[in-house]
């Protein structure tokens, strides 16, 4: 099985911790999705699953136009909620909240985020949705396109890593990652 992660274009609130937010892609943004078609030309796809933030559908609307790969919308890839930090930049949540950051930036899974998400609620989420939908597809090419934060997940999951590692797998904006990997490693029984 291979997993195409692929992580929306740039939208309207990119540069500020943009979690909630249902922020539209950019014409920048747009214009990433379009090279992420390109990019995925090479691969047939049985299955898309994508969250339900605009800017997660918009680029899977883009970065699949032309092709017939059925497209599921799943609540569990949205993006982490930032709770007090939503819409900030990072040098404000620094500023305002200078003993969370150095451990934010540690390993996530040790702080939790004024009114927002746990990591642990991310990561659970996101180990439910693998096990859930990715199972039911057997060998096949499915491609996800989410948010930072449950793509990195995804990657700490495929590869056993911990949360300390958690920024070394956020992607860029607008990037593919195809991951292979056997089912039975990623998915428990």
């Amino acid at each position: 099985m291979t997993l195409l992660l692929a992580r929306h274009g740039e939208c309207t609130a990119s540069g500020t911790y943009c979690g909630r937010t249902d922020a539209p892609l950019t014409e920048n943004g747009r214009q990433q999705a379009a090279a992420l078609a390109q990019a995925l030309a090479p691969y047939p796809i049985s299955a898309c699953f994508t969250s339900p933030l605009l800017r997660a559908r918009e680029t899977a609307q883009i970065a699949l136009k032309g092709r017939r790969v059925p497209l599921s919308v799943d609540d569990r890839l949205r993006e982490v909620d930032f709770g007090a930090w939503e819409g900030l930049k990072y040098a404000e949540i620094e500023r305002r909240w200078p003993q969370l950051v150095p451990t934010w930036l540690s390993d996530p899974s040790r702080i939790d985020i004024p009114e927002g998400e746990p990591f642990s609620a991310l990561h659970n989420r996101v180990r439910a949705f693998l096990s859930e939908h990715v199972r039911s597809v057997s060998d096949d090419n499915v491609l996800i396109i989410a948010h930072g934060g449950p793509l990195a997940v995804v990657g700490l999951e495929l590869h056993g890593r911990p949360a300390s590692e958690f920024f070394n797998h956020v992607p860029r904006l607008g990037s593919l990652r195809p991951i292979d990997v056997p089912l039975r490693k990623v998915l428990p029984c």
